[in-house]
């Protein structure tokens, strides 16, 4: 009996006691709230940064504490395919993990503690953090912090501009920050300080081989301030710094004291800075301490650390683990996983650093966790549909079963050691808590995690409030939509939203929070703490919260019209919607966000009663633009509500929209314009008990597969449904192929580059008058086989390898410009030679195959704006600025040869001269191929849409040929589009994993998770590639790509976008532009022609 009930979860009191007035508190506080640390044990006026860490790493001397992996090189690794193109791709080769003990690490912080102390910083002073997660990171907070200098913060990934603001506002005596993000100091630091003001010395850590260019350039524009490696700071032997190490420890630092200056990432506007006093960061980790202290003494604990320590949940939940003496492994997001990592002298694969650290507790945001449930299931889409059904039932299986028992236990175990092994194995295998935090997390996600990984604490914490408001822990059970009890570091409070059903009385209000963690304030914003704060010292959160009979809470709302979208961005609605009721063609509009999605709808009383849908959205998203509005506040899909006057029943009369009601009565048709996915929810006890009947039953038949054919349990399957599978399998491959041809049957494929040119040019040499083009089976592409793949519109790629110096780039260029131009005129009925956009769209009404042409390289203009003018006269609608080559003003991602000026620059003057005669003369500017620095360049300087004519996501395949997300995200200033590449080695990065139809679709629906569905095309390189991926042997098997994509989801209007219509839209604006700058003068430049 005494096994049965350990099988259960033993119930507690309920977490949450109410202490009147519709104030709340934690159980452990109700008789006050805690502000010190179980351990060390403190006294009031010890309550600081310093006295912890001083207890803790006395403590733990001997226990390892911080752990890297050295850096030993950056490989490039490239290869040449048979038309001499080079693929690169970056690899790190890294040493395996090596660990400081507290003992050492206190070292290391008392050391640079002294020296900072001897070089002039005294307490109140700033020290700006601008670095990666890393333990010098950690250790210099620590030490800063032990000395009672204030640390302001900025995320690595800011651009230049935030980094000044920070800078300019905090004016820091010292900055600490590392090699590779040298380049953007450089600018920010150049944008923020003045003579009056500049930081007096800077300490760096990393190689300098990892930006030794960037590195030598700050070491020369900044001769007149001091540059100390963290190393040389660690190991030198100071002796002022010790003479004055007396003074500086009769100034340690108090409770009330300001510890840090955290810096938001600044989605809403400029970064604001919230003020964190030590007596804050003690409390929340003495509150953590009662929450999760039992977790902890349970088991060998590592941590991973790699999220960014400028947030507050890494920073917090760092400095928890430091208090309770638990190691830290640091982890960089490119190695995580070995795919980026490569053996020794760059020879071979490498591990991860997931596998070598194999952690048992690992923090991610909501991001973290979907990629990796995303990486799961695209890997059992290519398993048998038995593997994958029996995947799915197991874990929905045990999700019932925990939901049942409420915890883990010998019976759920038994599904970890069997089908959920490899996917453990993937995270070290020794994974048992993960802590998500920083947005919502769907309901798939979280079951995903908790039944195949380990539990997950759902965290919710605001920076304001230490990171820490309120956190789920296994004592409360398969708990979901909830966030748990209140920290016992704080209080809530709820209090009525006006306007609205949500009374406090009923448990329901807006969620206000007080206590020793809450911040000190907004720093230098006393606008902003007027705002936050009532006059009894409580903050106000904007989140509706709302009390369950659990005692744990719900967020159900927000009080404040400022929504957090699922990656990050805020949207404050009634700002937003002012700007789009500048459209005279709307009257009213209600902006609907949610934080499981990344993108914002709405519902809109049209000014005239019969508005077209599409119409209207296509308007209000121009207004959008011309209001400047950034990606996440353009309005992706509408309703338009008919015979309602808002006026008379949404409106108060105050003349607010009644936002509730109108919600309430279009609930529905909200869930249909963000197509919601609904999930089956089984709730009563019977339904539970036969689910785990039926688990049990296939854990049993799973496990005997297992023992008995050990590798071989596919052939077990196989077996025991021998035709099933194929039958599925081809009836809905049938249906979404079917859906497929019959949508391009009626929009056609355009596709921006094919290297067609360069194989008849040169392979053939030129030769095509007894050629037949019908079907050639050396080639990707004929006429066969493009009416097959529905292709009625290319752009031809005028190509030849940039690296022949010897020969006469611009004579080959003509020569395949030649060759495609006879080609098409031996063809008259199925080509047709294009120009312009509405010759495009005439062609095609004409059901002729519409033929533009691209410059695949600048190369071939040799620096001369008159051989660019003239390939325009050519017909050259775009030109690649380079090709694998540096030109002698731009950038390439591939060139081993030095460039002749600063590559962080990306162009030179005459680079950005060529691109404003580019967009002068109605050419596109294709920056395919280029460096990242050269892809903001164009950025910061074209005044028409960019091209991206054939590239592919740098995130899911990290080489610089590839597009990064920081580009993807600043595609909507110019209204640009990328046209996804093909290439194996640019969609698979590992050399020994043959790339498929399914990475191809995985890089079309990446791109578009950032960019937006409306800004990615197809440019599939074909005869340019000598490697095509599994299923896109050739230009036939365009509809099997898109048939991938109706079977993900996309809808029909989305799929004609990525079929020619967000092309079209680029290359018409680019027109557009030509026409508003035709009163400019053609750049008249010295032109040096090297033939």
């Amino acid at each position: 009996m005494q096994y049965i009930n350990n099988l259960f979860l033993p119930s507690i009191p309920n977490p949450t006691v109410d202490v009147g007035n519709h104030v709340y508190r934690h159980r452990d506080a109700q008789d006050g709230l805690v502000k010190s640390p179980i351990f060390p044990r403190l006294k009031d006026n010890e309550c600081t940064i310093y006295h912890v860490w001083n207890e803790v790493s006395t403590a733990n001397a001997h226990k390892p504490g911080f752990g890297h992996r050295e850096l030993v090189k950056i490989h490039s690794q490239e290869k040449k395919n048979k038309d001499g193109e080079t693929k690169r791709w970056t690899m790190y080769e890294l040493e395996d993990y090596r660990w400081k003990t507290f003992g050492q690490a206190k070292e290391a912080t008392d050391n640079v503690s002294e020296w900072l102390f001897g070089h002039g910083l005294e307490p109140g002073d700033c020290m700006l953090i601008y670095a990666k997660t890393r333990p010098e990171w950690i250790q210099m907070a620590l030490a800063c912090c032990s000395m009672g200098v204030i640390i302001s913060t900025a995320y690595d990934s800011m651009p230049p501009e935030a980094v000044a603001h920070i800078i300019q506002e905090t004016q820091p005596k010292a900055i600490f920050t590392e090699v590779a993000l040298m380049g953007n100091l450089n600018k920010a630091k150049d944008k923020a300080c003045s003579k009056k003001h500049e930081p007096s010395f800077f300490i760096y850590c990393g190689k300098d081989f990892e930006a030794a260019e960037q590195l030598n350039k700050f070491k020369s524009q900044n001769n007149n301030v001091d540059l100390t490696h963290w190393d040389d700071i660690i190991n030198k032997n100071d002796n002022e710094g010790k003479q004055k190490k007396k003074k500086q420890q009769q100034t340690v630092p108090k409770p009330d004291d300001v510890a840090l200056i955290m810096y938001t990432s600044g989605t809403t506007g400029a970064p604001k800075g919230i003020e964190l006093t030590h007596g804050n960061i003690v409390a929340a980790m003495g509150a953590a301490e009662h929450l999760v202290m039992d977790l902890l003494n349970h088991g060998n604990h590592c941590y991973i650390g790699f999220l960014p320590l400028a947030h507050v949940l890494e920073f917090i939940i760092e400095f928890i683990l430091i208090s309770t003496g638990i190691p830290i492994g640091y982890a960089t997001a490119r190695t995580l996983m070995p795919g980026s990592v490569c053996g020794k002298d760059g020879q071979g694969k490498g591990k991860g650093d997931l596998e070598i650290l194999s952690p048992t507790i690992m923090a991610g945001v909501p991001a973290i966790w979907e990629r990796i449930r995303n990486s799961v299931l695209g890997e059992l889409e290519k398993q048998h549909w038995t593997v994958k059904k029996a995947f799915e039932v197991a874990i929905d299986v045990k999700w019932k079963m925990l939901c049942f028992f409420g915890q883990e236990n010998a019976l759920t175990r038994a599904f970890d050691y069997t089908l959920f092994a490899p996917v453990r194995a993937k995270l070290g295998g020794r994974l048992m808590y993960a802590v998500s935090g920083g947005a919502p997390l769907s309901l798939n996600t979280h079951k995903f995690v908790t039944t195949t990984l380990c539990y997950l604490l759902q965290g919710y914490g605001l920076t304001e409030c230490c990171g820490l408001g309120a956190i789920t822990v296994p004592a409360l059970g398969m708990i979901t939509g909830a966030i748990g009890p209140p920290s016992p570091s704080v209080e809530f409070k709820l209090v009525d939203v006006p306007d609205t059903d949500y009374k406090a009385e009923n448990g329901i209000g807006e969620l206000y929070i007080r206590g020793p963690s809450r911040m000190h304030g907004y720093y230098k914003r006393p606008d902003l703490n007027k705002e936050a704060f009532d006059e009894e010292g409580w903050f106000k959160t904007g989140d509706v919260a709302q009390l369950r009979s659990d005692g744990s809470f719900a967020i159900t709302d927000r009080a404040k019209n400022l929504v957090k979208l699922s990656h990050g961005e805020y949207i404050a609605l009634e700002s937003l919607e002012s700007k789009y009721r500048n459209n005279q063609k709307i009257k009213h509009i209600c902006i609907q966000a949610n934080s499981n999605k990344d993108y914002i709808v709405a519902l809109v009383e049209a000014a005239d009663g019969n508005a077209d849908k599409d119409a209207l959205l296509k308007d209000l998203q121009n207004t959008a633009r011309e209001a400047d509005c950034n990606r996440a506040e353009i309005i992706k899909n509408i309703f338009i509500t008919k015979d309602v006057d808002w006026g008379e029943k949404y409106m108060s009369n105050s003349g607010k929209l009644k936002r509730k009601d109108i919600e309430k009565d279009y609930e529905e048709e909200i869930k249909k314009i963000y197509n919601f996915l609904h999930h089956v929810s089984y709730k009563d006890n019977s339904t539970v008990a036969k689910l785990f009947i039926i688990g049990t039953i296939l854990l049993v038949t799973v496990s005997t597969a297992v023992e008995l054919f050990g590798d071989s349990q596919q052939s077990f399957f196989n077996n025991l449904f021998p035709n099933a599978r194929e039958q599925q399998k081809h009836n809905n491959e049938k249906s979404y192929l079917e859906q497929a041809n019959k949508l391009l049957a009626k929009h056609p494929v355009v596709d921006t580059h094919n290297d067609f040119p360069m194989y008849l040019a040169f392979l053939k040499g030129g030769k095509i008058n007894d050629l037949d083009l019908t079907h050639l089976e050396d080639s990707h592409t004929d006429i066969t086989k493009l009416k097959a793949g529905h292709v009625l519109s290319q752009v031809w790629s005028i190509y030849a390898p940039c690296e022949m110096t010897e020969e006469n780039q611009m004579l080959l260029a003509f020569q395949a410009i030649d060759s495609i131009k006879r080609v098409i005129a031996k063809y008259p009925d199925f080509f047709e030679y294009v120009t312009t956009t509405r010759e495009f769209v005439k062609a095609r009404r004409h059901g002729k195959l519409a033929s533009a042409l691209g410059l695949e390289g600048g190369q071939y203009i040799y620096n001369s704006f008159a051989a660019l003018r003239t390939f325009y006269d050519l017909g050259i609608r775009y030109m690649t600025l380079t090709h694998n080559c540096n030109t002698d003003w731009s950038i390439s991602c591939c060139d081993p040869n030095p460039p002749s000026f600063d590559r962080s620059l990306g162009l030179t003057k005459f680079g950005h001269n060529i691109v404003r005669e580019m967009n002068r003369i109605g050419m596109m500017v294709d920056i395919s191929h280029v460096a990242h620095s050269t892809m903001h360049a164009v950025l910061n300087t074209t005044r028409a849409p960019v091209l991206f004519s054939h590239s592919s996501s740098n995130a899911l395949c990290p080489i610089e040929r590839n597009v990064p997300d920081s580009v993807l995200s600043r595609l909507d200033e110019t209204d640009g589009v990328v046209m996804v590449n093909f290439y194996n080695a640019f969609v698979q990065c590992d050399p020994n994993t043959p790339a498929t139809l399914n990475d191809v679709a995985d890089h079309i629906e990446y791109i578009a998770s950032i960019a937006g569905r409306h800004r990615v095309g197809l440019g599939a390189d074909y005869n340019g590639i000598e490697q095509t991926p599994e299923g896109l042997e050739d230009v036939s098997k365009y509809p099997d790509l898109f048939a991938e994509l109706i079977r993900r989801g996309w809808t029909k209007k989305e799929l004609k976008g990525l079929s020619n219509e967000n092309f079209l839209r680029v290359w018409k604006r680019v027109e557009e532009v030509s026409k508003e700058l035709k009163d400019e003068l053609p750049f008249e430049e010295d032109i040096t022609i090297k033939v």
